[in-house]
């Protein structure tokens, strides 16, 4: 999952790029309820409905394994709080130079908790080959 980055994503639809880590936040109880619930209901700032069913549910319990992509400081952090894997890299825009960085903003999500429902007993991080490469020649990648 990702908001998105890119002022075009966002133009497009008339949404304000300064409102989409609360719609984001609101969505992930959304999409989390649809896995595990019988019905949806949310009545929040940017959704509205009541009594929705969902099928089918997906077969891993309580749902799939949920990989956020990101790329700004805060993001890392919050897919650590949120419990996701990470998914990370310079196609993103990510400078090489920065991912040891960033993945210590990940691990320091994780130690400060989870947002909105379950932490998984590890989590998985997943890099493009630009950053491997990187810090294979210049240092080591993890901390």
């Amino acid at each position: 999952m990702g908001r998105g980055y890119q002022p075009t994503e966002f133009g497009r639809y008339g949404v304000e790029q300064t409102d989409t880590r609360k719609m984001f936040d609101e969505a992930i109880q959304v999409i989390r309820q649809a896995w595990t619930q019988e019905q949806v209901n949310c009545d929040g700032t940017y959704y509205q409905f009541t009594d929705v069913p969902v099928r089918p549910k997906p077969l891993q319990h309580p749902h799939p394994p949920i990989w956020m992509a990101c790329l700004s400081p805060e993001t890392f952090a919050l897919a650590g709080q949120y419990g996701f894997h990470l998914l990370y890299g310079t196609v993103f825009g990510l400078p090489p130079d920065k991912a040891q960085e960033r993945l210590r903003d990940y691990h320091d999500g994780l130690r400060a908790g989870v947002v909105h429902g379950d932490r998984t007993d590890h989590s998985r991080v997943g890099t493009s080959s630009q950053i491997v490469a990187f810090h294979h020649r210049y240092g080591s990648l993890w901390c």
